[in-house]
């Protein structure tokens, strides 16, 4: 027999009298080592549990106690958003909004309007531009007359910033509402 043969022989539970095993174990020093182990562990399976010290259990469970983690507290998940709102933070989404409104309205309606009737709302959306970058120290000079594409070009763009924006305003809206609710 050698070792891998007398290691299967103890794995298998010593099963019969081998002769072998112990001549081989006589022989070995680890086999014999692995031998005495495993009569020692037989015995002392065969004394039976024996009882736990007094106070065992409560020990144990003062050092669980003590090693516990804080208890957590849950954070409400934020609402989900509306459809609206998933929409307008998809930039394929207000393209395709822009696009349909072109289409929509017709490229002639839209430049005759951004020509005349609408020249206020552009106009007023470019000083708000030219301000914003003055402010933020861009020297900006728009033409006084500003030519017809250039309003509709500002006015769609004004209206998917808006789009893209509206995700984040309602979301701001909410966490003000949570806030107030809570006393804040």
């Amino acid at each position: 027999m050698n070792c891998a043969e007398f290691r299967h022989w103890l794995d298998d539970g010593r099963p019969g009298l081998h002769d072998g095993a112990t001549a081989h174990a006589q022989r070995c020093p680890a086999c014999a080592a692995a031998l005495e182990a495993d009569r020692t562990i037989e015995r002392l399976l065969s004394q039976g549990p024996s009882a736990a010290p007094a106070g065992f259990t409560g020990r144990v469970m003062a050092r669980v106690v003590a090693r516990a983690a804080p208890a957590r507290v849950p954070v409400m998940p934020a609402p989900a958003l509306p459809w609206w709102a998933r929409a307008a933070r998809d930039p394929a989404a207000v393209l395709a909004l822009a696009v349909a409104a072109l289409l929509a309205g017709r490229w002639s309606a839209l430049w005759a309007a951004s020509s005349t009737a609408g020249q206020g709302a552009a106009q007023w959306v470019a000083r708000a531009i030219s301000a914003g970058l003055s402010a933020a120290g861009v020297a900006v000079s728009l033409p006084s007359p500003i030519r017809a594409d250039a309003l509709l070009g500002l006015e769609i763009g004004a209206a998917c910033l808006a789009l893209l924006a509206a995700p984040w305003l309602y979301r701001t809206t909410l966490r003000h509402a949570a806030r107030a609710a809570l006393g804040r």
